[in-house]
């Protein structure tokens, strides 16, 4: 058994929970313990036989997915937290192949595949990539899901942005890298992100009005070149039929 918590995060929406818990279960390496914030109205319909490997908390409705998180990291009882989104997966030797880089690292990032349509592809691979106007502009490959972190690190930089919708995962990072902490890109493994018509960061409005809070909390670390592409981005996505 690992010294790491695995968080997930669950919001009305149950199509997809029951094999995010299967993926942690299945680990070659297993969690300390598996903690469910659930911050939606509706019953998440987990199955019973995953009553005994899991502790689920119920919170505010739609308290947001920061606070969401930052709650599940409080009442963990490790020293590293492993995140997960309730519609991804994890490859069954994923913790076994992160925990080789966690001692003396503050944030593990891996790859990330995409499971569309049932096919199972190359998305994003964060290494080389990470630097702060980076992350101000964009988002190289860097998800909740493919994120491990140093607990103490974690409260240390203030946790997940609760003032922002979406977009938590790149901030945090950001704040890692602001505060000279350790981040590692590890390619040995891939987490699943699963593309479907519910996934939260596909809402066209939701994502313009979280581009203005990120903008007006970050634009002082922006330079001239990486305000210019902020602008092209947030002119993009207004026009941009986001389905």
């Amino acid at each position: 058994m690992s010294n790491i918590t695995c968080i997930i995060t669950v919001c009305d929406r149950n199509d997809y929970i029951n094999d995010a818990i299967t993926s942690v279960i299945k680990q070659t390496k297993k969690p300390k313990e598996i903690i469910i914030i659930d911050n939606g109205f509706k019953k998440t319909n987990i199955l019973p036989k995953f009553s005994k490997f899991i502790k689920i908390y119920n919170i505010l409705p739609y308290a947001g997915i920061a606070q969401a998180l930052n709650f599940g990291v409080s009442l963990s009882n490790s020293d590293y937290i492993a995140f997960l989104e309730d519609d991804d997966l994890w490859p069954a030797n994923y913790l076994e192949t992160i925990s080789i880089h966690l001692k003396n690292n503050d944030m593990i990032i891996s790859k990330i595949n995409k499971l569309q349509n049932n096919i199972i592809s190359k998305y994003k691979n964060a290494l080389n990539k990470i630097n702060v106007q980076n992350l101000l502009v964009s988002n190289p490959g860097i998800n909740i899901s493919n994120l491990t972190i140093k607990k103490n690190s974690f409260y240390n930089i203030g946790g997940f942005d609760t003032d922002l919708l979406i977009s938590v995962d790149k901030s945090l990072a950001l704040k890692f890298l602001l505060n000279n902490l350790l981040l590692k890109v590890c390619t040995e493994t891939s987490t699943i992100k699963r593309f479907h018509k519910k996934n939260y960061t596909f809402n066209k409005k939701l994502y313009l009005k979280n581009l203005k809070i990120f903008y007006r909390k970050y634009k002082s670390l922006m330079n001239l070149k990486t305000k210019f592409a902020f602008y092209k981005k947030y002119i993009y996505y207004s026009f941009k039929k986001i389905v």
